[in-house]
């Protein structure tokens, strides 16, 4: 009975356990910190996505970047923003569900379950202490992100590899132009491509480039000849539908 009544007291921390009141409160005293904190947790996520992506096709990137550079890399980078608000809006609902079982493992402690809540509890499962809630939150957070890193990335990098991605033409400082050649992105300095067809990176600097345009593949034209053909059968099944007179 009286370890009965020490779970139930687990439960009842579980019950008011409110991460993310806990975390407005934070940015709301310390805004300054908070947004320093995410944007240098967006930078480091968004170089570590360039980084494996980068390295899929024997480019070192951090050797191309400036500092400049790093600082935007979240904004050439939005998807990783998304990641960022979907991870979010996932642990807000985690959130609410632990709140959800542990207030229905107290009520329903000395009575039976209804069938719907010893199916769903399970699945809403959380550590009944805090301190093992906040450790297991942060570390899902983490393999969230490092899965969305390395899967995505390593993704990207194959469709691009299969010809998938923006091809442009690049027109050169010495009047020469290099077509149908896949852009991989950009930095103030330098411009990364490569080629499909050859299977090789190219680096250029940008004071070599002197346009960049996208690649327009030219409509396909008819066969004039083929055209006349279908044209003179059309012509004699109209003459022998003409009756004789």
């Amino acid at each position: 009975m009286e370890e009965k009544k020490q779970e139930n007291g687990q439960f009842d921390e579980l019950s008011e356990l409110y991460l993310f009141e806990e975390l407005f409160k934070f940015l709301k005293e310390s805004t300054g910190i908070a947004i320093t904190i995410a944007y240098i947790a967006l930078i480091l996520s968004s170089m570590a996505y360039l980084h494996v992506l980068y390295k899929a096709f024997d480019i070192s990137i951090g050797q191309y970047i400036t500092f400049e550079d790093i600082l935007a890399t979240p904004i050439k980078n939005p998807d990783m923003i998304v990641i960022f608000c979907a991870i979010i809006i996932l642990l807000y609902v985690a959130d609410a569900g632990n709140r959800f079982r542990a207030r229905q493992e107290i009520k329903y402690a000395n009575k039976k379950k209804p069938f719907f809540l010893k199916i769903l509890l399970p699945i809403l499962w959380a550590p009944k202490k805090r301190n093992p809630n906040f450790k297991i939150t942060a570390a899902t957070v983490t393999i969230s992100l490092a899965t969305y890193i390395f899967v995505f990335a390593l993704h990207e990098a194959e469709d691009l590899k299969s010809g998938q991605g923006t091809i442009v033409e690049i027109a050169l400082a010495d009047d020469t132009t290099v077509v149908n050649t896949t852009l991989l992105g950009t930095t103030i300095n330098y411009v990364f491509t490569f080629n499909s067809d050859t299977k090789e990176s190219v680096i250029y600097a940008v004071e070599s480039v002197k346009t960049i345009k996208k690649h327009i593949k030219p409509k396909p034209t008819k066969d004039p000849a083929a055209v006349e053909v279908k044209l003179d059968i059309q012509s004699e099944a109209s003459d022998d539908k003409i009756p004789d007179e």
